[in-house]
């Protein structure tokens, strides 16, 4: 029996998500997952470039996409840090019972590692859906993220970015499709095959009555503000890839056919009027031939052709794409002179900007995630039998800065300043310098105080002692020197430390 709740929001989609936005989606997804050469030999057929219909049908696919989207996802380079607080918006206690329930359950479903497959699949569609289940085998929540072609909705007219509120919403799963409906008597969760036939209910997740425990576990996540409930995606990051990668095959073309060297055969006199001669006269030129010499015969090389430069200049492209396209650095290939840490901030900067803009969404993205969250774990919570989750609170996360790769030396002097100044702690200073969130930061300190304690390290021996502070230091026309002996001091622990 056909899914009549599937029909109506398939049919609506059609004015909400036109099929160009649908193709855009789905081209975009094929390059990023390093499956465009279908798009790319499409492109060369049509412009006449490059590999030819009929022969090698494997193209060079640009991996620019990837390189791009690794750029862009900015919020979750490092770890999270995230708190609870209560409806006054006061932050509970991080030894707190509901706090440290929180973190555990976090970590059980790894949602660290969730959150940048989130922010990247946001990077590159504009827009992304995070759906959550679990399964009595275990307490966690497993997540899923779908792309915005697989997600067909029926939103609120005055509320479309809460899918929550949408009146129907469905997910195309990798077998079928997950249909969640409001009824009177609450929402409703259905199965179908791919065709949109109901399957029986011994297949049903929550039985006959298709009754659900709690609304439909699915969060939109933007990277702008949406004026409905889909963004539109950009199409102009589809023509750079698919001209990108044109030229590159029309470059590889003209090497094949023009990196080759001119060649002069100078032969003996005694041979002009033989059949060797004629046999010279008539021989196949071009690259890739190969032909017999006549005796006495010698070939010399008159000039090397430029293509082979091209060759090398294509073939060096084509690392740093390939590189790209395989998630490594490129900076090693790319870079030829050495960039000084505050260049690297300045480069940054544009990264800087997106990650502020981004700060809002993502903030209420991740409430968003914790109410559903939370209620699938409280639903399941029996079953596991563990504790429910407090339906007070609310989640508030704090994204950590980026990441600018600064000298060592020069970050733990920074952060050795700013702790002598009260300006920073040993755990935030330990977060930024391990790139961790604040319990991993907590815990890797108290392993650390733990290790001093059981192996305390030696004081220095007098003579030592007297020669270290004869050493300037960076704030030497300091007369009272405070702030050089502080910042030593925090120095040593800190390196100690690390």
């Amino acid at each position: 029996m056909k899914n009549e709740t599937l029909e109506a929001l398939k049919a609506k989609c059609k004015d909400t998500r036109p099929e160009d936005w649908v193709q855009t989606w789905g081209t975009l997804r094929d390059f990023f997952e390093g499956r465009g050469g279908e798009h790319v030999m499409g492109r060369l057929q049509v412009m006449q470039l490059g590999i030819r219909s009929g022969e090698d049908q494997h193209p060079i696919v640009s991996g620019a996409l990837t390189e791009l989207v690794t750029a862009l996802a900015v919020a979750y380079r490092s770890p999270a840090t995230r708190r609870l607080v209560n409806r006054n918006g006061q932050p509970l206690s991080d030894e707190g019972v509901a706090t440290k329930q929180m973190i555990d359950a976090y970590r059980r479903s790894n949602f660290d590692a969730v959150a940048k497959t989130i922010d990247q699949r946001r990077s590159l569609y504009g827009q992304c859906y995070v759906r959550m289940n679990a399964t009595s085998m275990e307490p966690r929540i497993f997540f899923h993220v779908f792309s915005p072609d697989k997600v067909y909705r029926d939103p609120h007219p005055a509320l479309p970015w809460d899918v929550s509120q949408d009146r129907a919403v469905a997910l195309k799963t990798a077998s079928g499709f997950e249909v969640w409906a409001q009824a009177s008597s609450g929402w409703t969760m259905t199965l179908t095959d791919a065709d949109g036939d109901e399957l029986e209910d011994e297949f049903q997740p929550f039985g006959p009555s298709r009754q659900a425990p709690f609304p439909p576990p699915v969060v939109a996540c933007y990277d702008q503000h949406p004026e409905g409930a889909y963004v539109r995606p950009r199409s102009d990051r589809v023509s750079h890839l698919l001209n990108l990668s044109a030229i590159c095959n029309e470059i590889l073309e003209q090497v094949r056919v023009s990196s080759h060297s001119e060649v002069e055969y100078r032969q003996p006199a005694d041979i002009e009027d033989t059949k060797d001669a004629k046999d010279l006269k008539t021989m196949k030129r071009g690259p890739g031939v190969r032909n017999i010499m006549p005796p006495g015969v010698e070939g010399h090389v008159l000039q090397v052709s430029p293509a082979i430069a091209d060759a090398l200049t294509a073939l060096d492209k084509f690392q740093r794409d390939w590189k790209a396209s395989e998630g490594l650095p490129v900076d090693d290939i790319r870079r030829s002179q050495s960039v000084t840490a505050v260049g690297l901030r300045q480069a940054a900067k544009p990264l800087e900007e997106r990650r502020e803009l981004l700060r809002a969404y993502v903030a209420d993205a991740e409430r968003r995630i914790f109410r559903a969250f939370r209620s699938v774990w409280n639903a399941w919570a029996p079953v596991w039998e563990v504790p429910r989750m407090r339906e007070d609170v609310e989640l508030e996360v704090d994204l950590a800065p980026l990441d600018h790769a600064v000298d060592p030396k020069e970050q733990t002097e920074t952060l050795a300043r700013q702790m002598a100044l009260h300006m920073a702690s040993r755990v935030t200073a330990g977060m930024q310098l391990w790139q961790v969130d604040r319990t991993d930061a907590e815990r890797k300190l108290e392993e650390i105080d733990k290790d001093f304690e059981r192996f305390p390290v030696a004081k220095p021996e007098p003579e030592v002692a007297e020669a270290n502070a004869e050493i300037p230091g960076p704030n030497q026309a300091d007369p009272s020197g405070d702030s050089v002996n502080a910042g030593a001091s925090v120095v040593s622990d800190l390196m100690a430390a690390s």
